[in-house]
Order: C-alpha cells, then sequence, then structure tokens
C-alpha cells in the first residue's frame, strides 16, 4: 500500500484555513443581513431572533464538517505511522514491536481504535487517549449521517479538537500528529480562540455606520437583543 507523504501539518492548516475563513464569511454576511432590509435564507419578514438562530445554526454545521475533517487528518496520520513502523527493518520500538504483530495479522485493515488502544497499552494509562477514542466514536457518527442517537451525545468544536492534539503530543513522546511543526497555529492557544465572541448585535451596529439611522425604519429588524454564536476565526487573532 502506497502512503502519500503530506505532512499532517499541512493537511490541518489547510482545514484550520477553511474554518478560518468560513467563519469570517459568516460574520461579514451576518454584518450585511442585520445592516439591510433584505430578508436572507427562507424567510419572509424574520425576526431579529430569527436570524441569529439561522447563524447559529450555520455555526453549528460548521463546526460538525470542520470536526469530521480534523479527525479524519489525525487518522491518516496514525495509520500513516502505523504502516511505517510495522514494515520498517531497523529495530522498533515498544510500539512498533506491537504494530508489527498487528500488521502480521491484519495488514492494513486495522480498527483506529486498536490502533490508539495499543498506544495507550504502550505509554500507560492516559485520559488523553480516552478522548481521542471518544472523539473517533464521534466522527464515526458524523461520517455515517447522524442516523443513530449519539450516546452520549457529544458537542465538540474545532478548538477542541485542536486542544487535544497538542496535549497529545506535548504529554507523549513520538506520537504521530506533527502538529508542532505548524508553527504558526500552535502558538495560537486555545483560551486566545475562546476568547473571540461572534459579533454582537451592538458590534454590528458599530461596524455599520448606516444601521443606527436606519434601524427605525419599519423594515428593520429590532436590534435589542443580544447575540450569542460562532466566534471569530484564530485567522483573525494571527492577524492582530
Amino acid at each position: 500500500m502506497k502512503v502519500q507523504q503530506l505532512q499532517d501539518s499541512d493537511r490541518i492548516s489547510s482545514i484550520l484555513w477553511f474554518f478560518d475563513s468560513m467563519v469570517e464569511t459568516l460574520n461579514q454576511y451576518q454584518v450585511h443581513v442585520l445592516s439591510s432590509s433584505v430578508a436572507p435564507f427562507h424567510f419572509v419578514h424574520p425576526t431579529n431572533a430569527e436570524i441569529l438562530e439561522a447563524f447559529r445554526d450555520l455555526r453549528i454545521e460548521l463546526d460538525k464538517e470542520v470536526v469530521l475533517s480534523l479527525v479524519a487528518a489525525i487518522e491518516a496520520e496514525i495509520r500513516k505511522d502505523y504502516l511505517l513502523r510495522a514494515t520498517r527493518k531497523k529495530r522498533s520500538t515498544a510500539v512498533g514491536k506491537k504494530f508489527r504483530v498487528l500488521y502480521s495479522r491484519y495488514k492494513e485493515r486495522i480498527r483506529l481504535e486498536d490502533l490508539v488502544i495499543t498506544w495507550r497499552d504502550v505509554v500507560g494509562p492516559s485520559n488523553l487517549f480516552n478522548e481521542l477514542l471518544r472523539l473517533i466514536k464521534h466522527r464515526h457518527w458524523l461520517a455515517h449521517g447522524r442516523y443513530w442517537i449519539e450516546k452520549p451525545a457529544l458537542k465538540v468544536t474545532p478548538v477542541e479538537v485542536i486542544a487535544l492534539v497538542k496535549q497529545l503530543e506535548g504529554d507523549v513522546s513520538d506520537f504521530p500528529l506533527g502538529y508542532s511543526s505548524c508553527s504558526e497555529l500552535v502558538h495560537t492557544t486555545t483560551s486566545q480562540l475562546r476568547m473571540l465572541p461572534m459579533l454582537s448585535v451592538r458590534a454590528i451596529e458599530s461596524q455599520c455606520a448606516s444601521c443606527s439611522a436606519a434601524s427605525s425604519g419599519p423594515e428593520r429588524w429590532s436590534r435589542s437583543q443580544g447575540a450569542v454564536g460562532p466566534v471569530q476565526s484564530s485567522a483573525n487573532m494571527r492577524r492582530k
């Protein structure tokens, strides 16, 4: 089986760049919607609350799609590492020796969970591996169309996936994720990402000079309610 030699940092940075771009686009579109009288989506004369709820739903769906892509990238690196360790001729590490045994039986057709459990068995009990196993189970639910009820239901964001990757790389020597080589992203801490709120209605009004003057018009939506929704992108943080 030929293994693609694309570095995980390239794959993850591409996914996060997409995520950053989509979050920024959503925020800009929200600014446009709340500062105009054009009804978006499928609404007819929508209320402010309906618009905000629609944007919250869009962000939730975006998070799910990006989480799916990120975990798929993590799987690719774990499987590539497994194949390299299992087939290399030089002296193996403890993980490599176990991978050789697994490879002799399963070749490429091995469950991702079994590879993670092997790492956990060699390294020792770690809640990080248990978190990764739960994340993989969540990925299966996303990838298969969410047609069953997930129990327990996980609400995972891309920020939380990256936080777990960083913890694994920091705590588990030689774990095959390669995220630390992506220097632009690794310096953006989880706390910084969490600090970035969605543009509130007041923030939108401050950006749109026309909003305040036009807000009293009969066709404008009420802007008295606050907004809770998608955070701004990590790209915005990196540019500051």
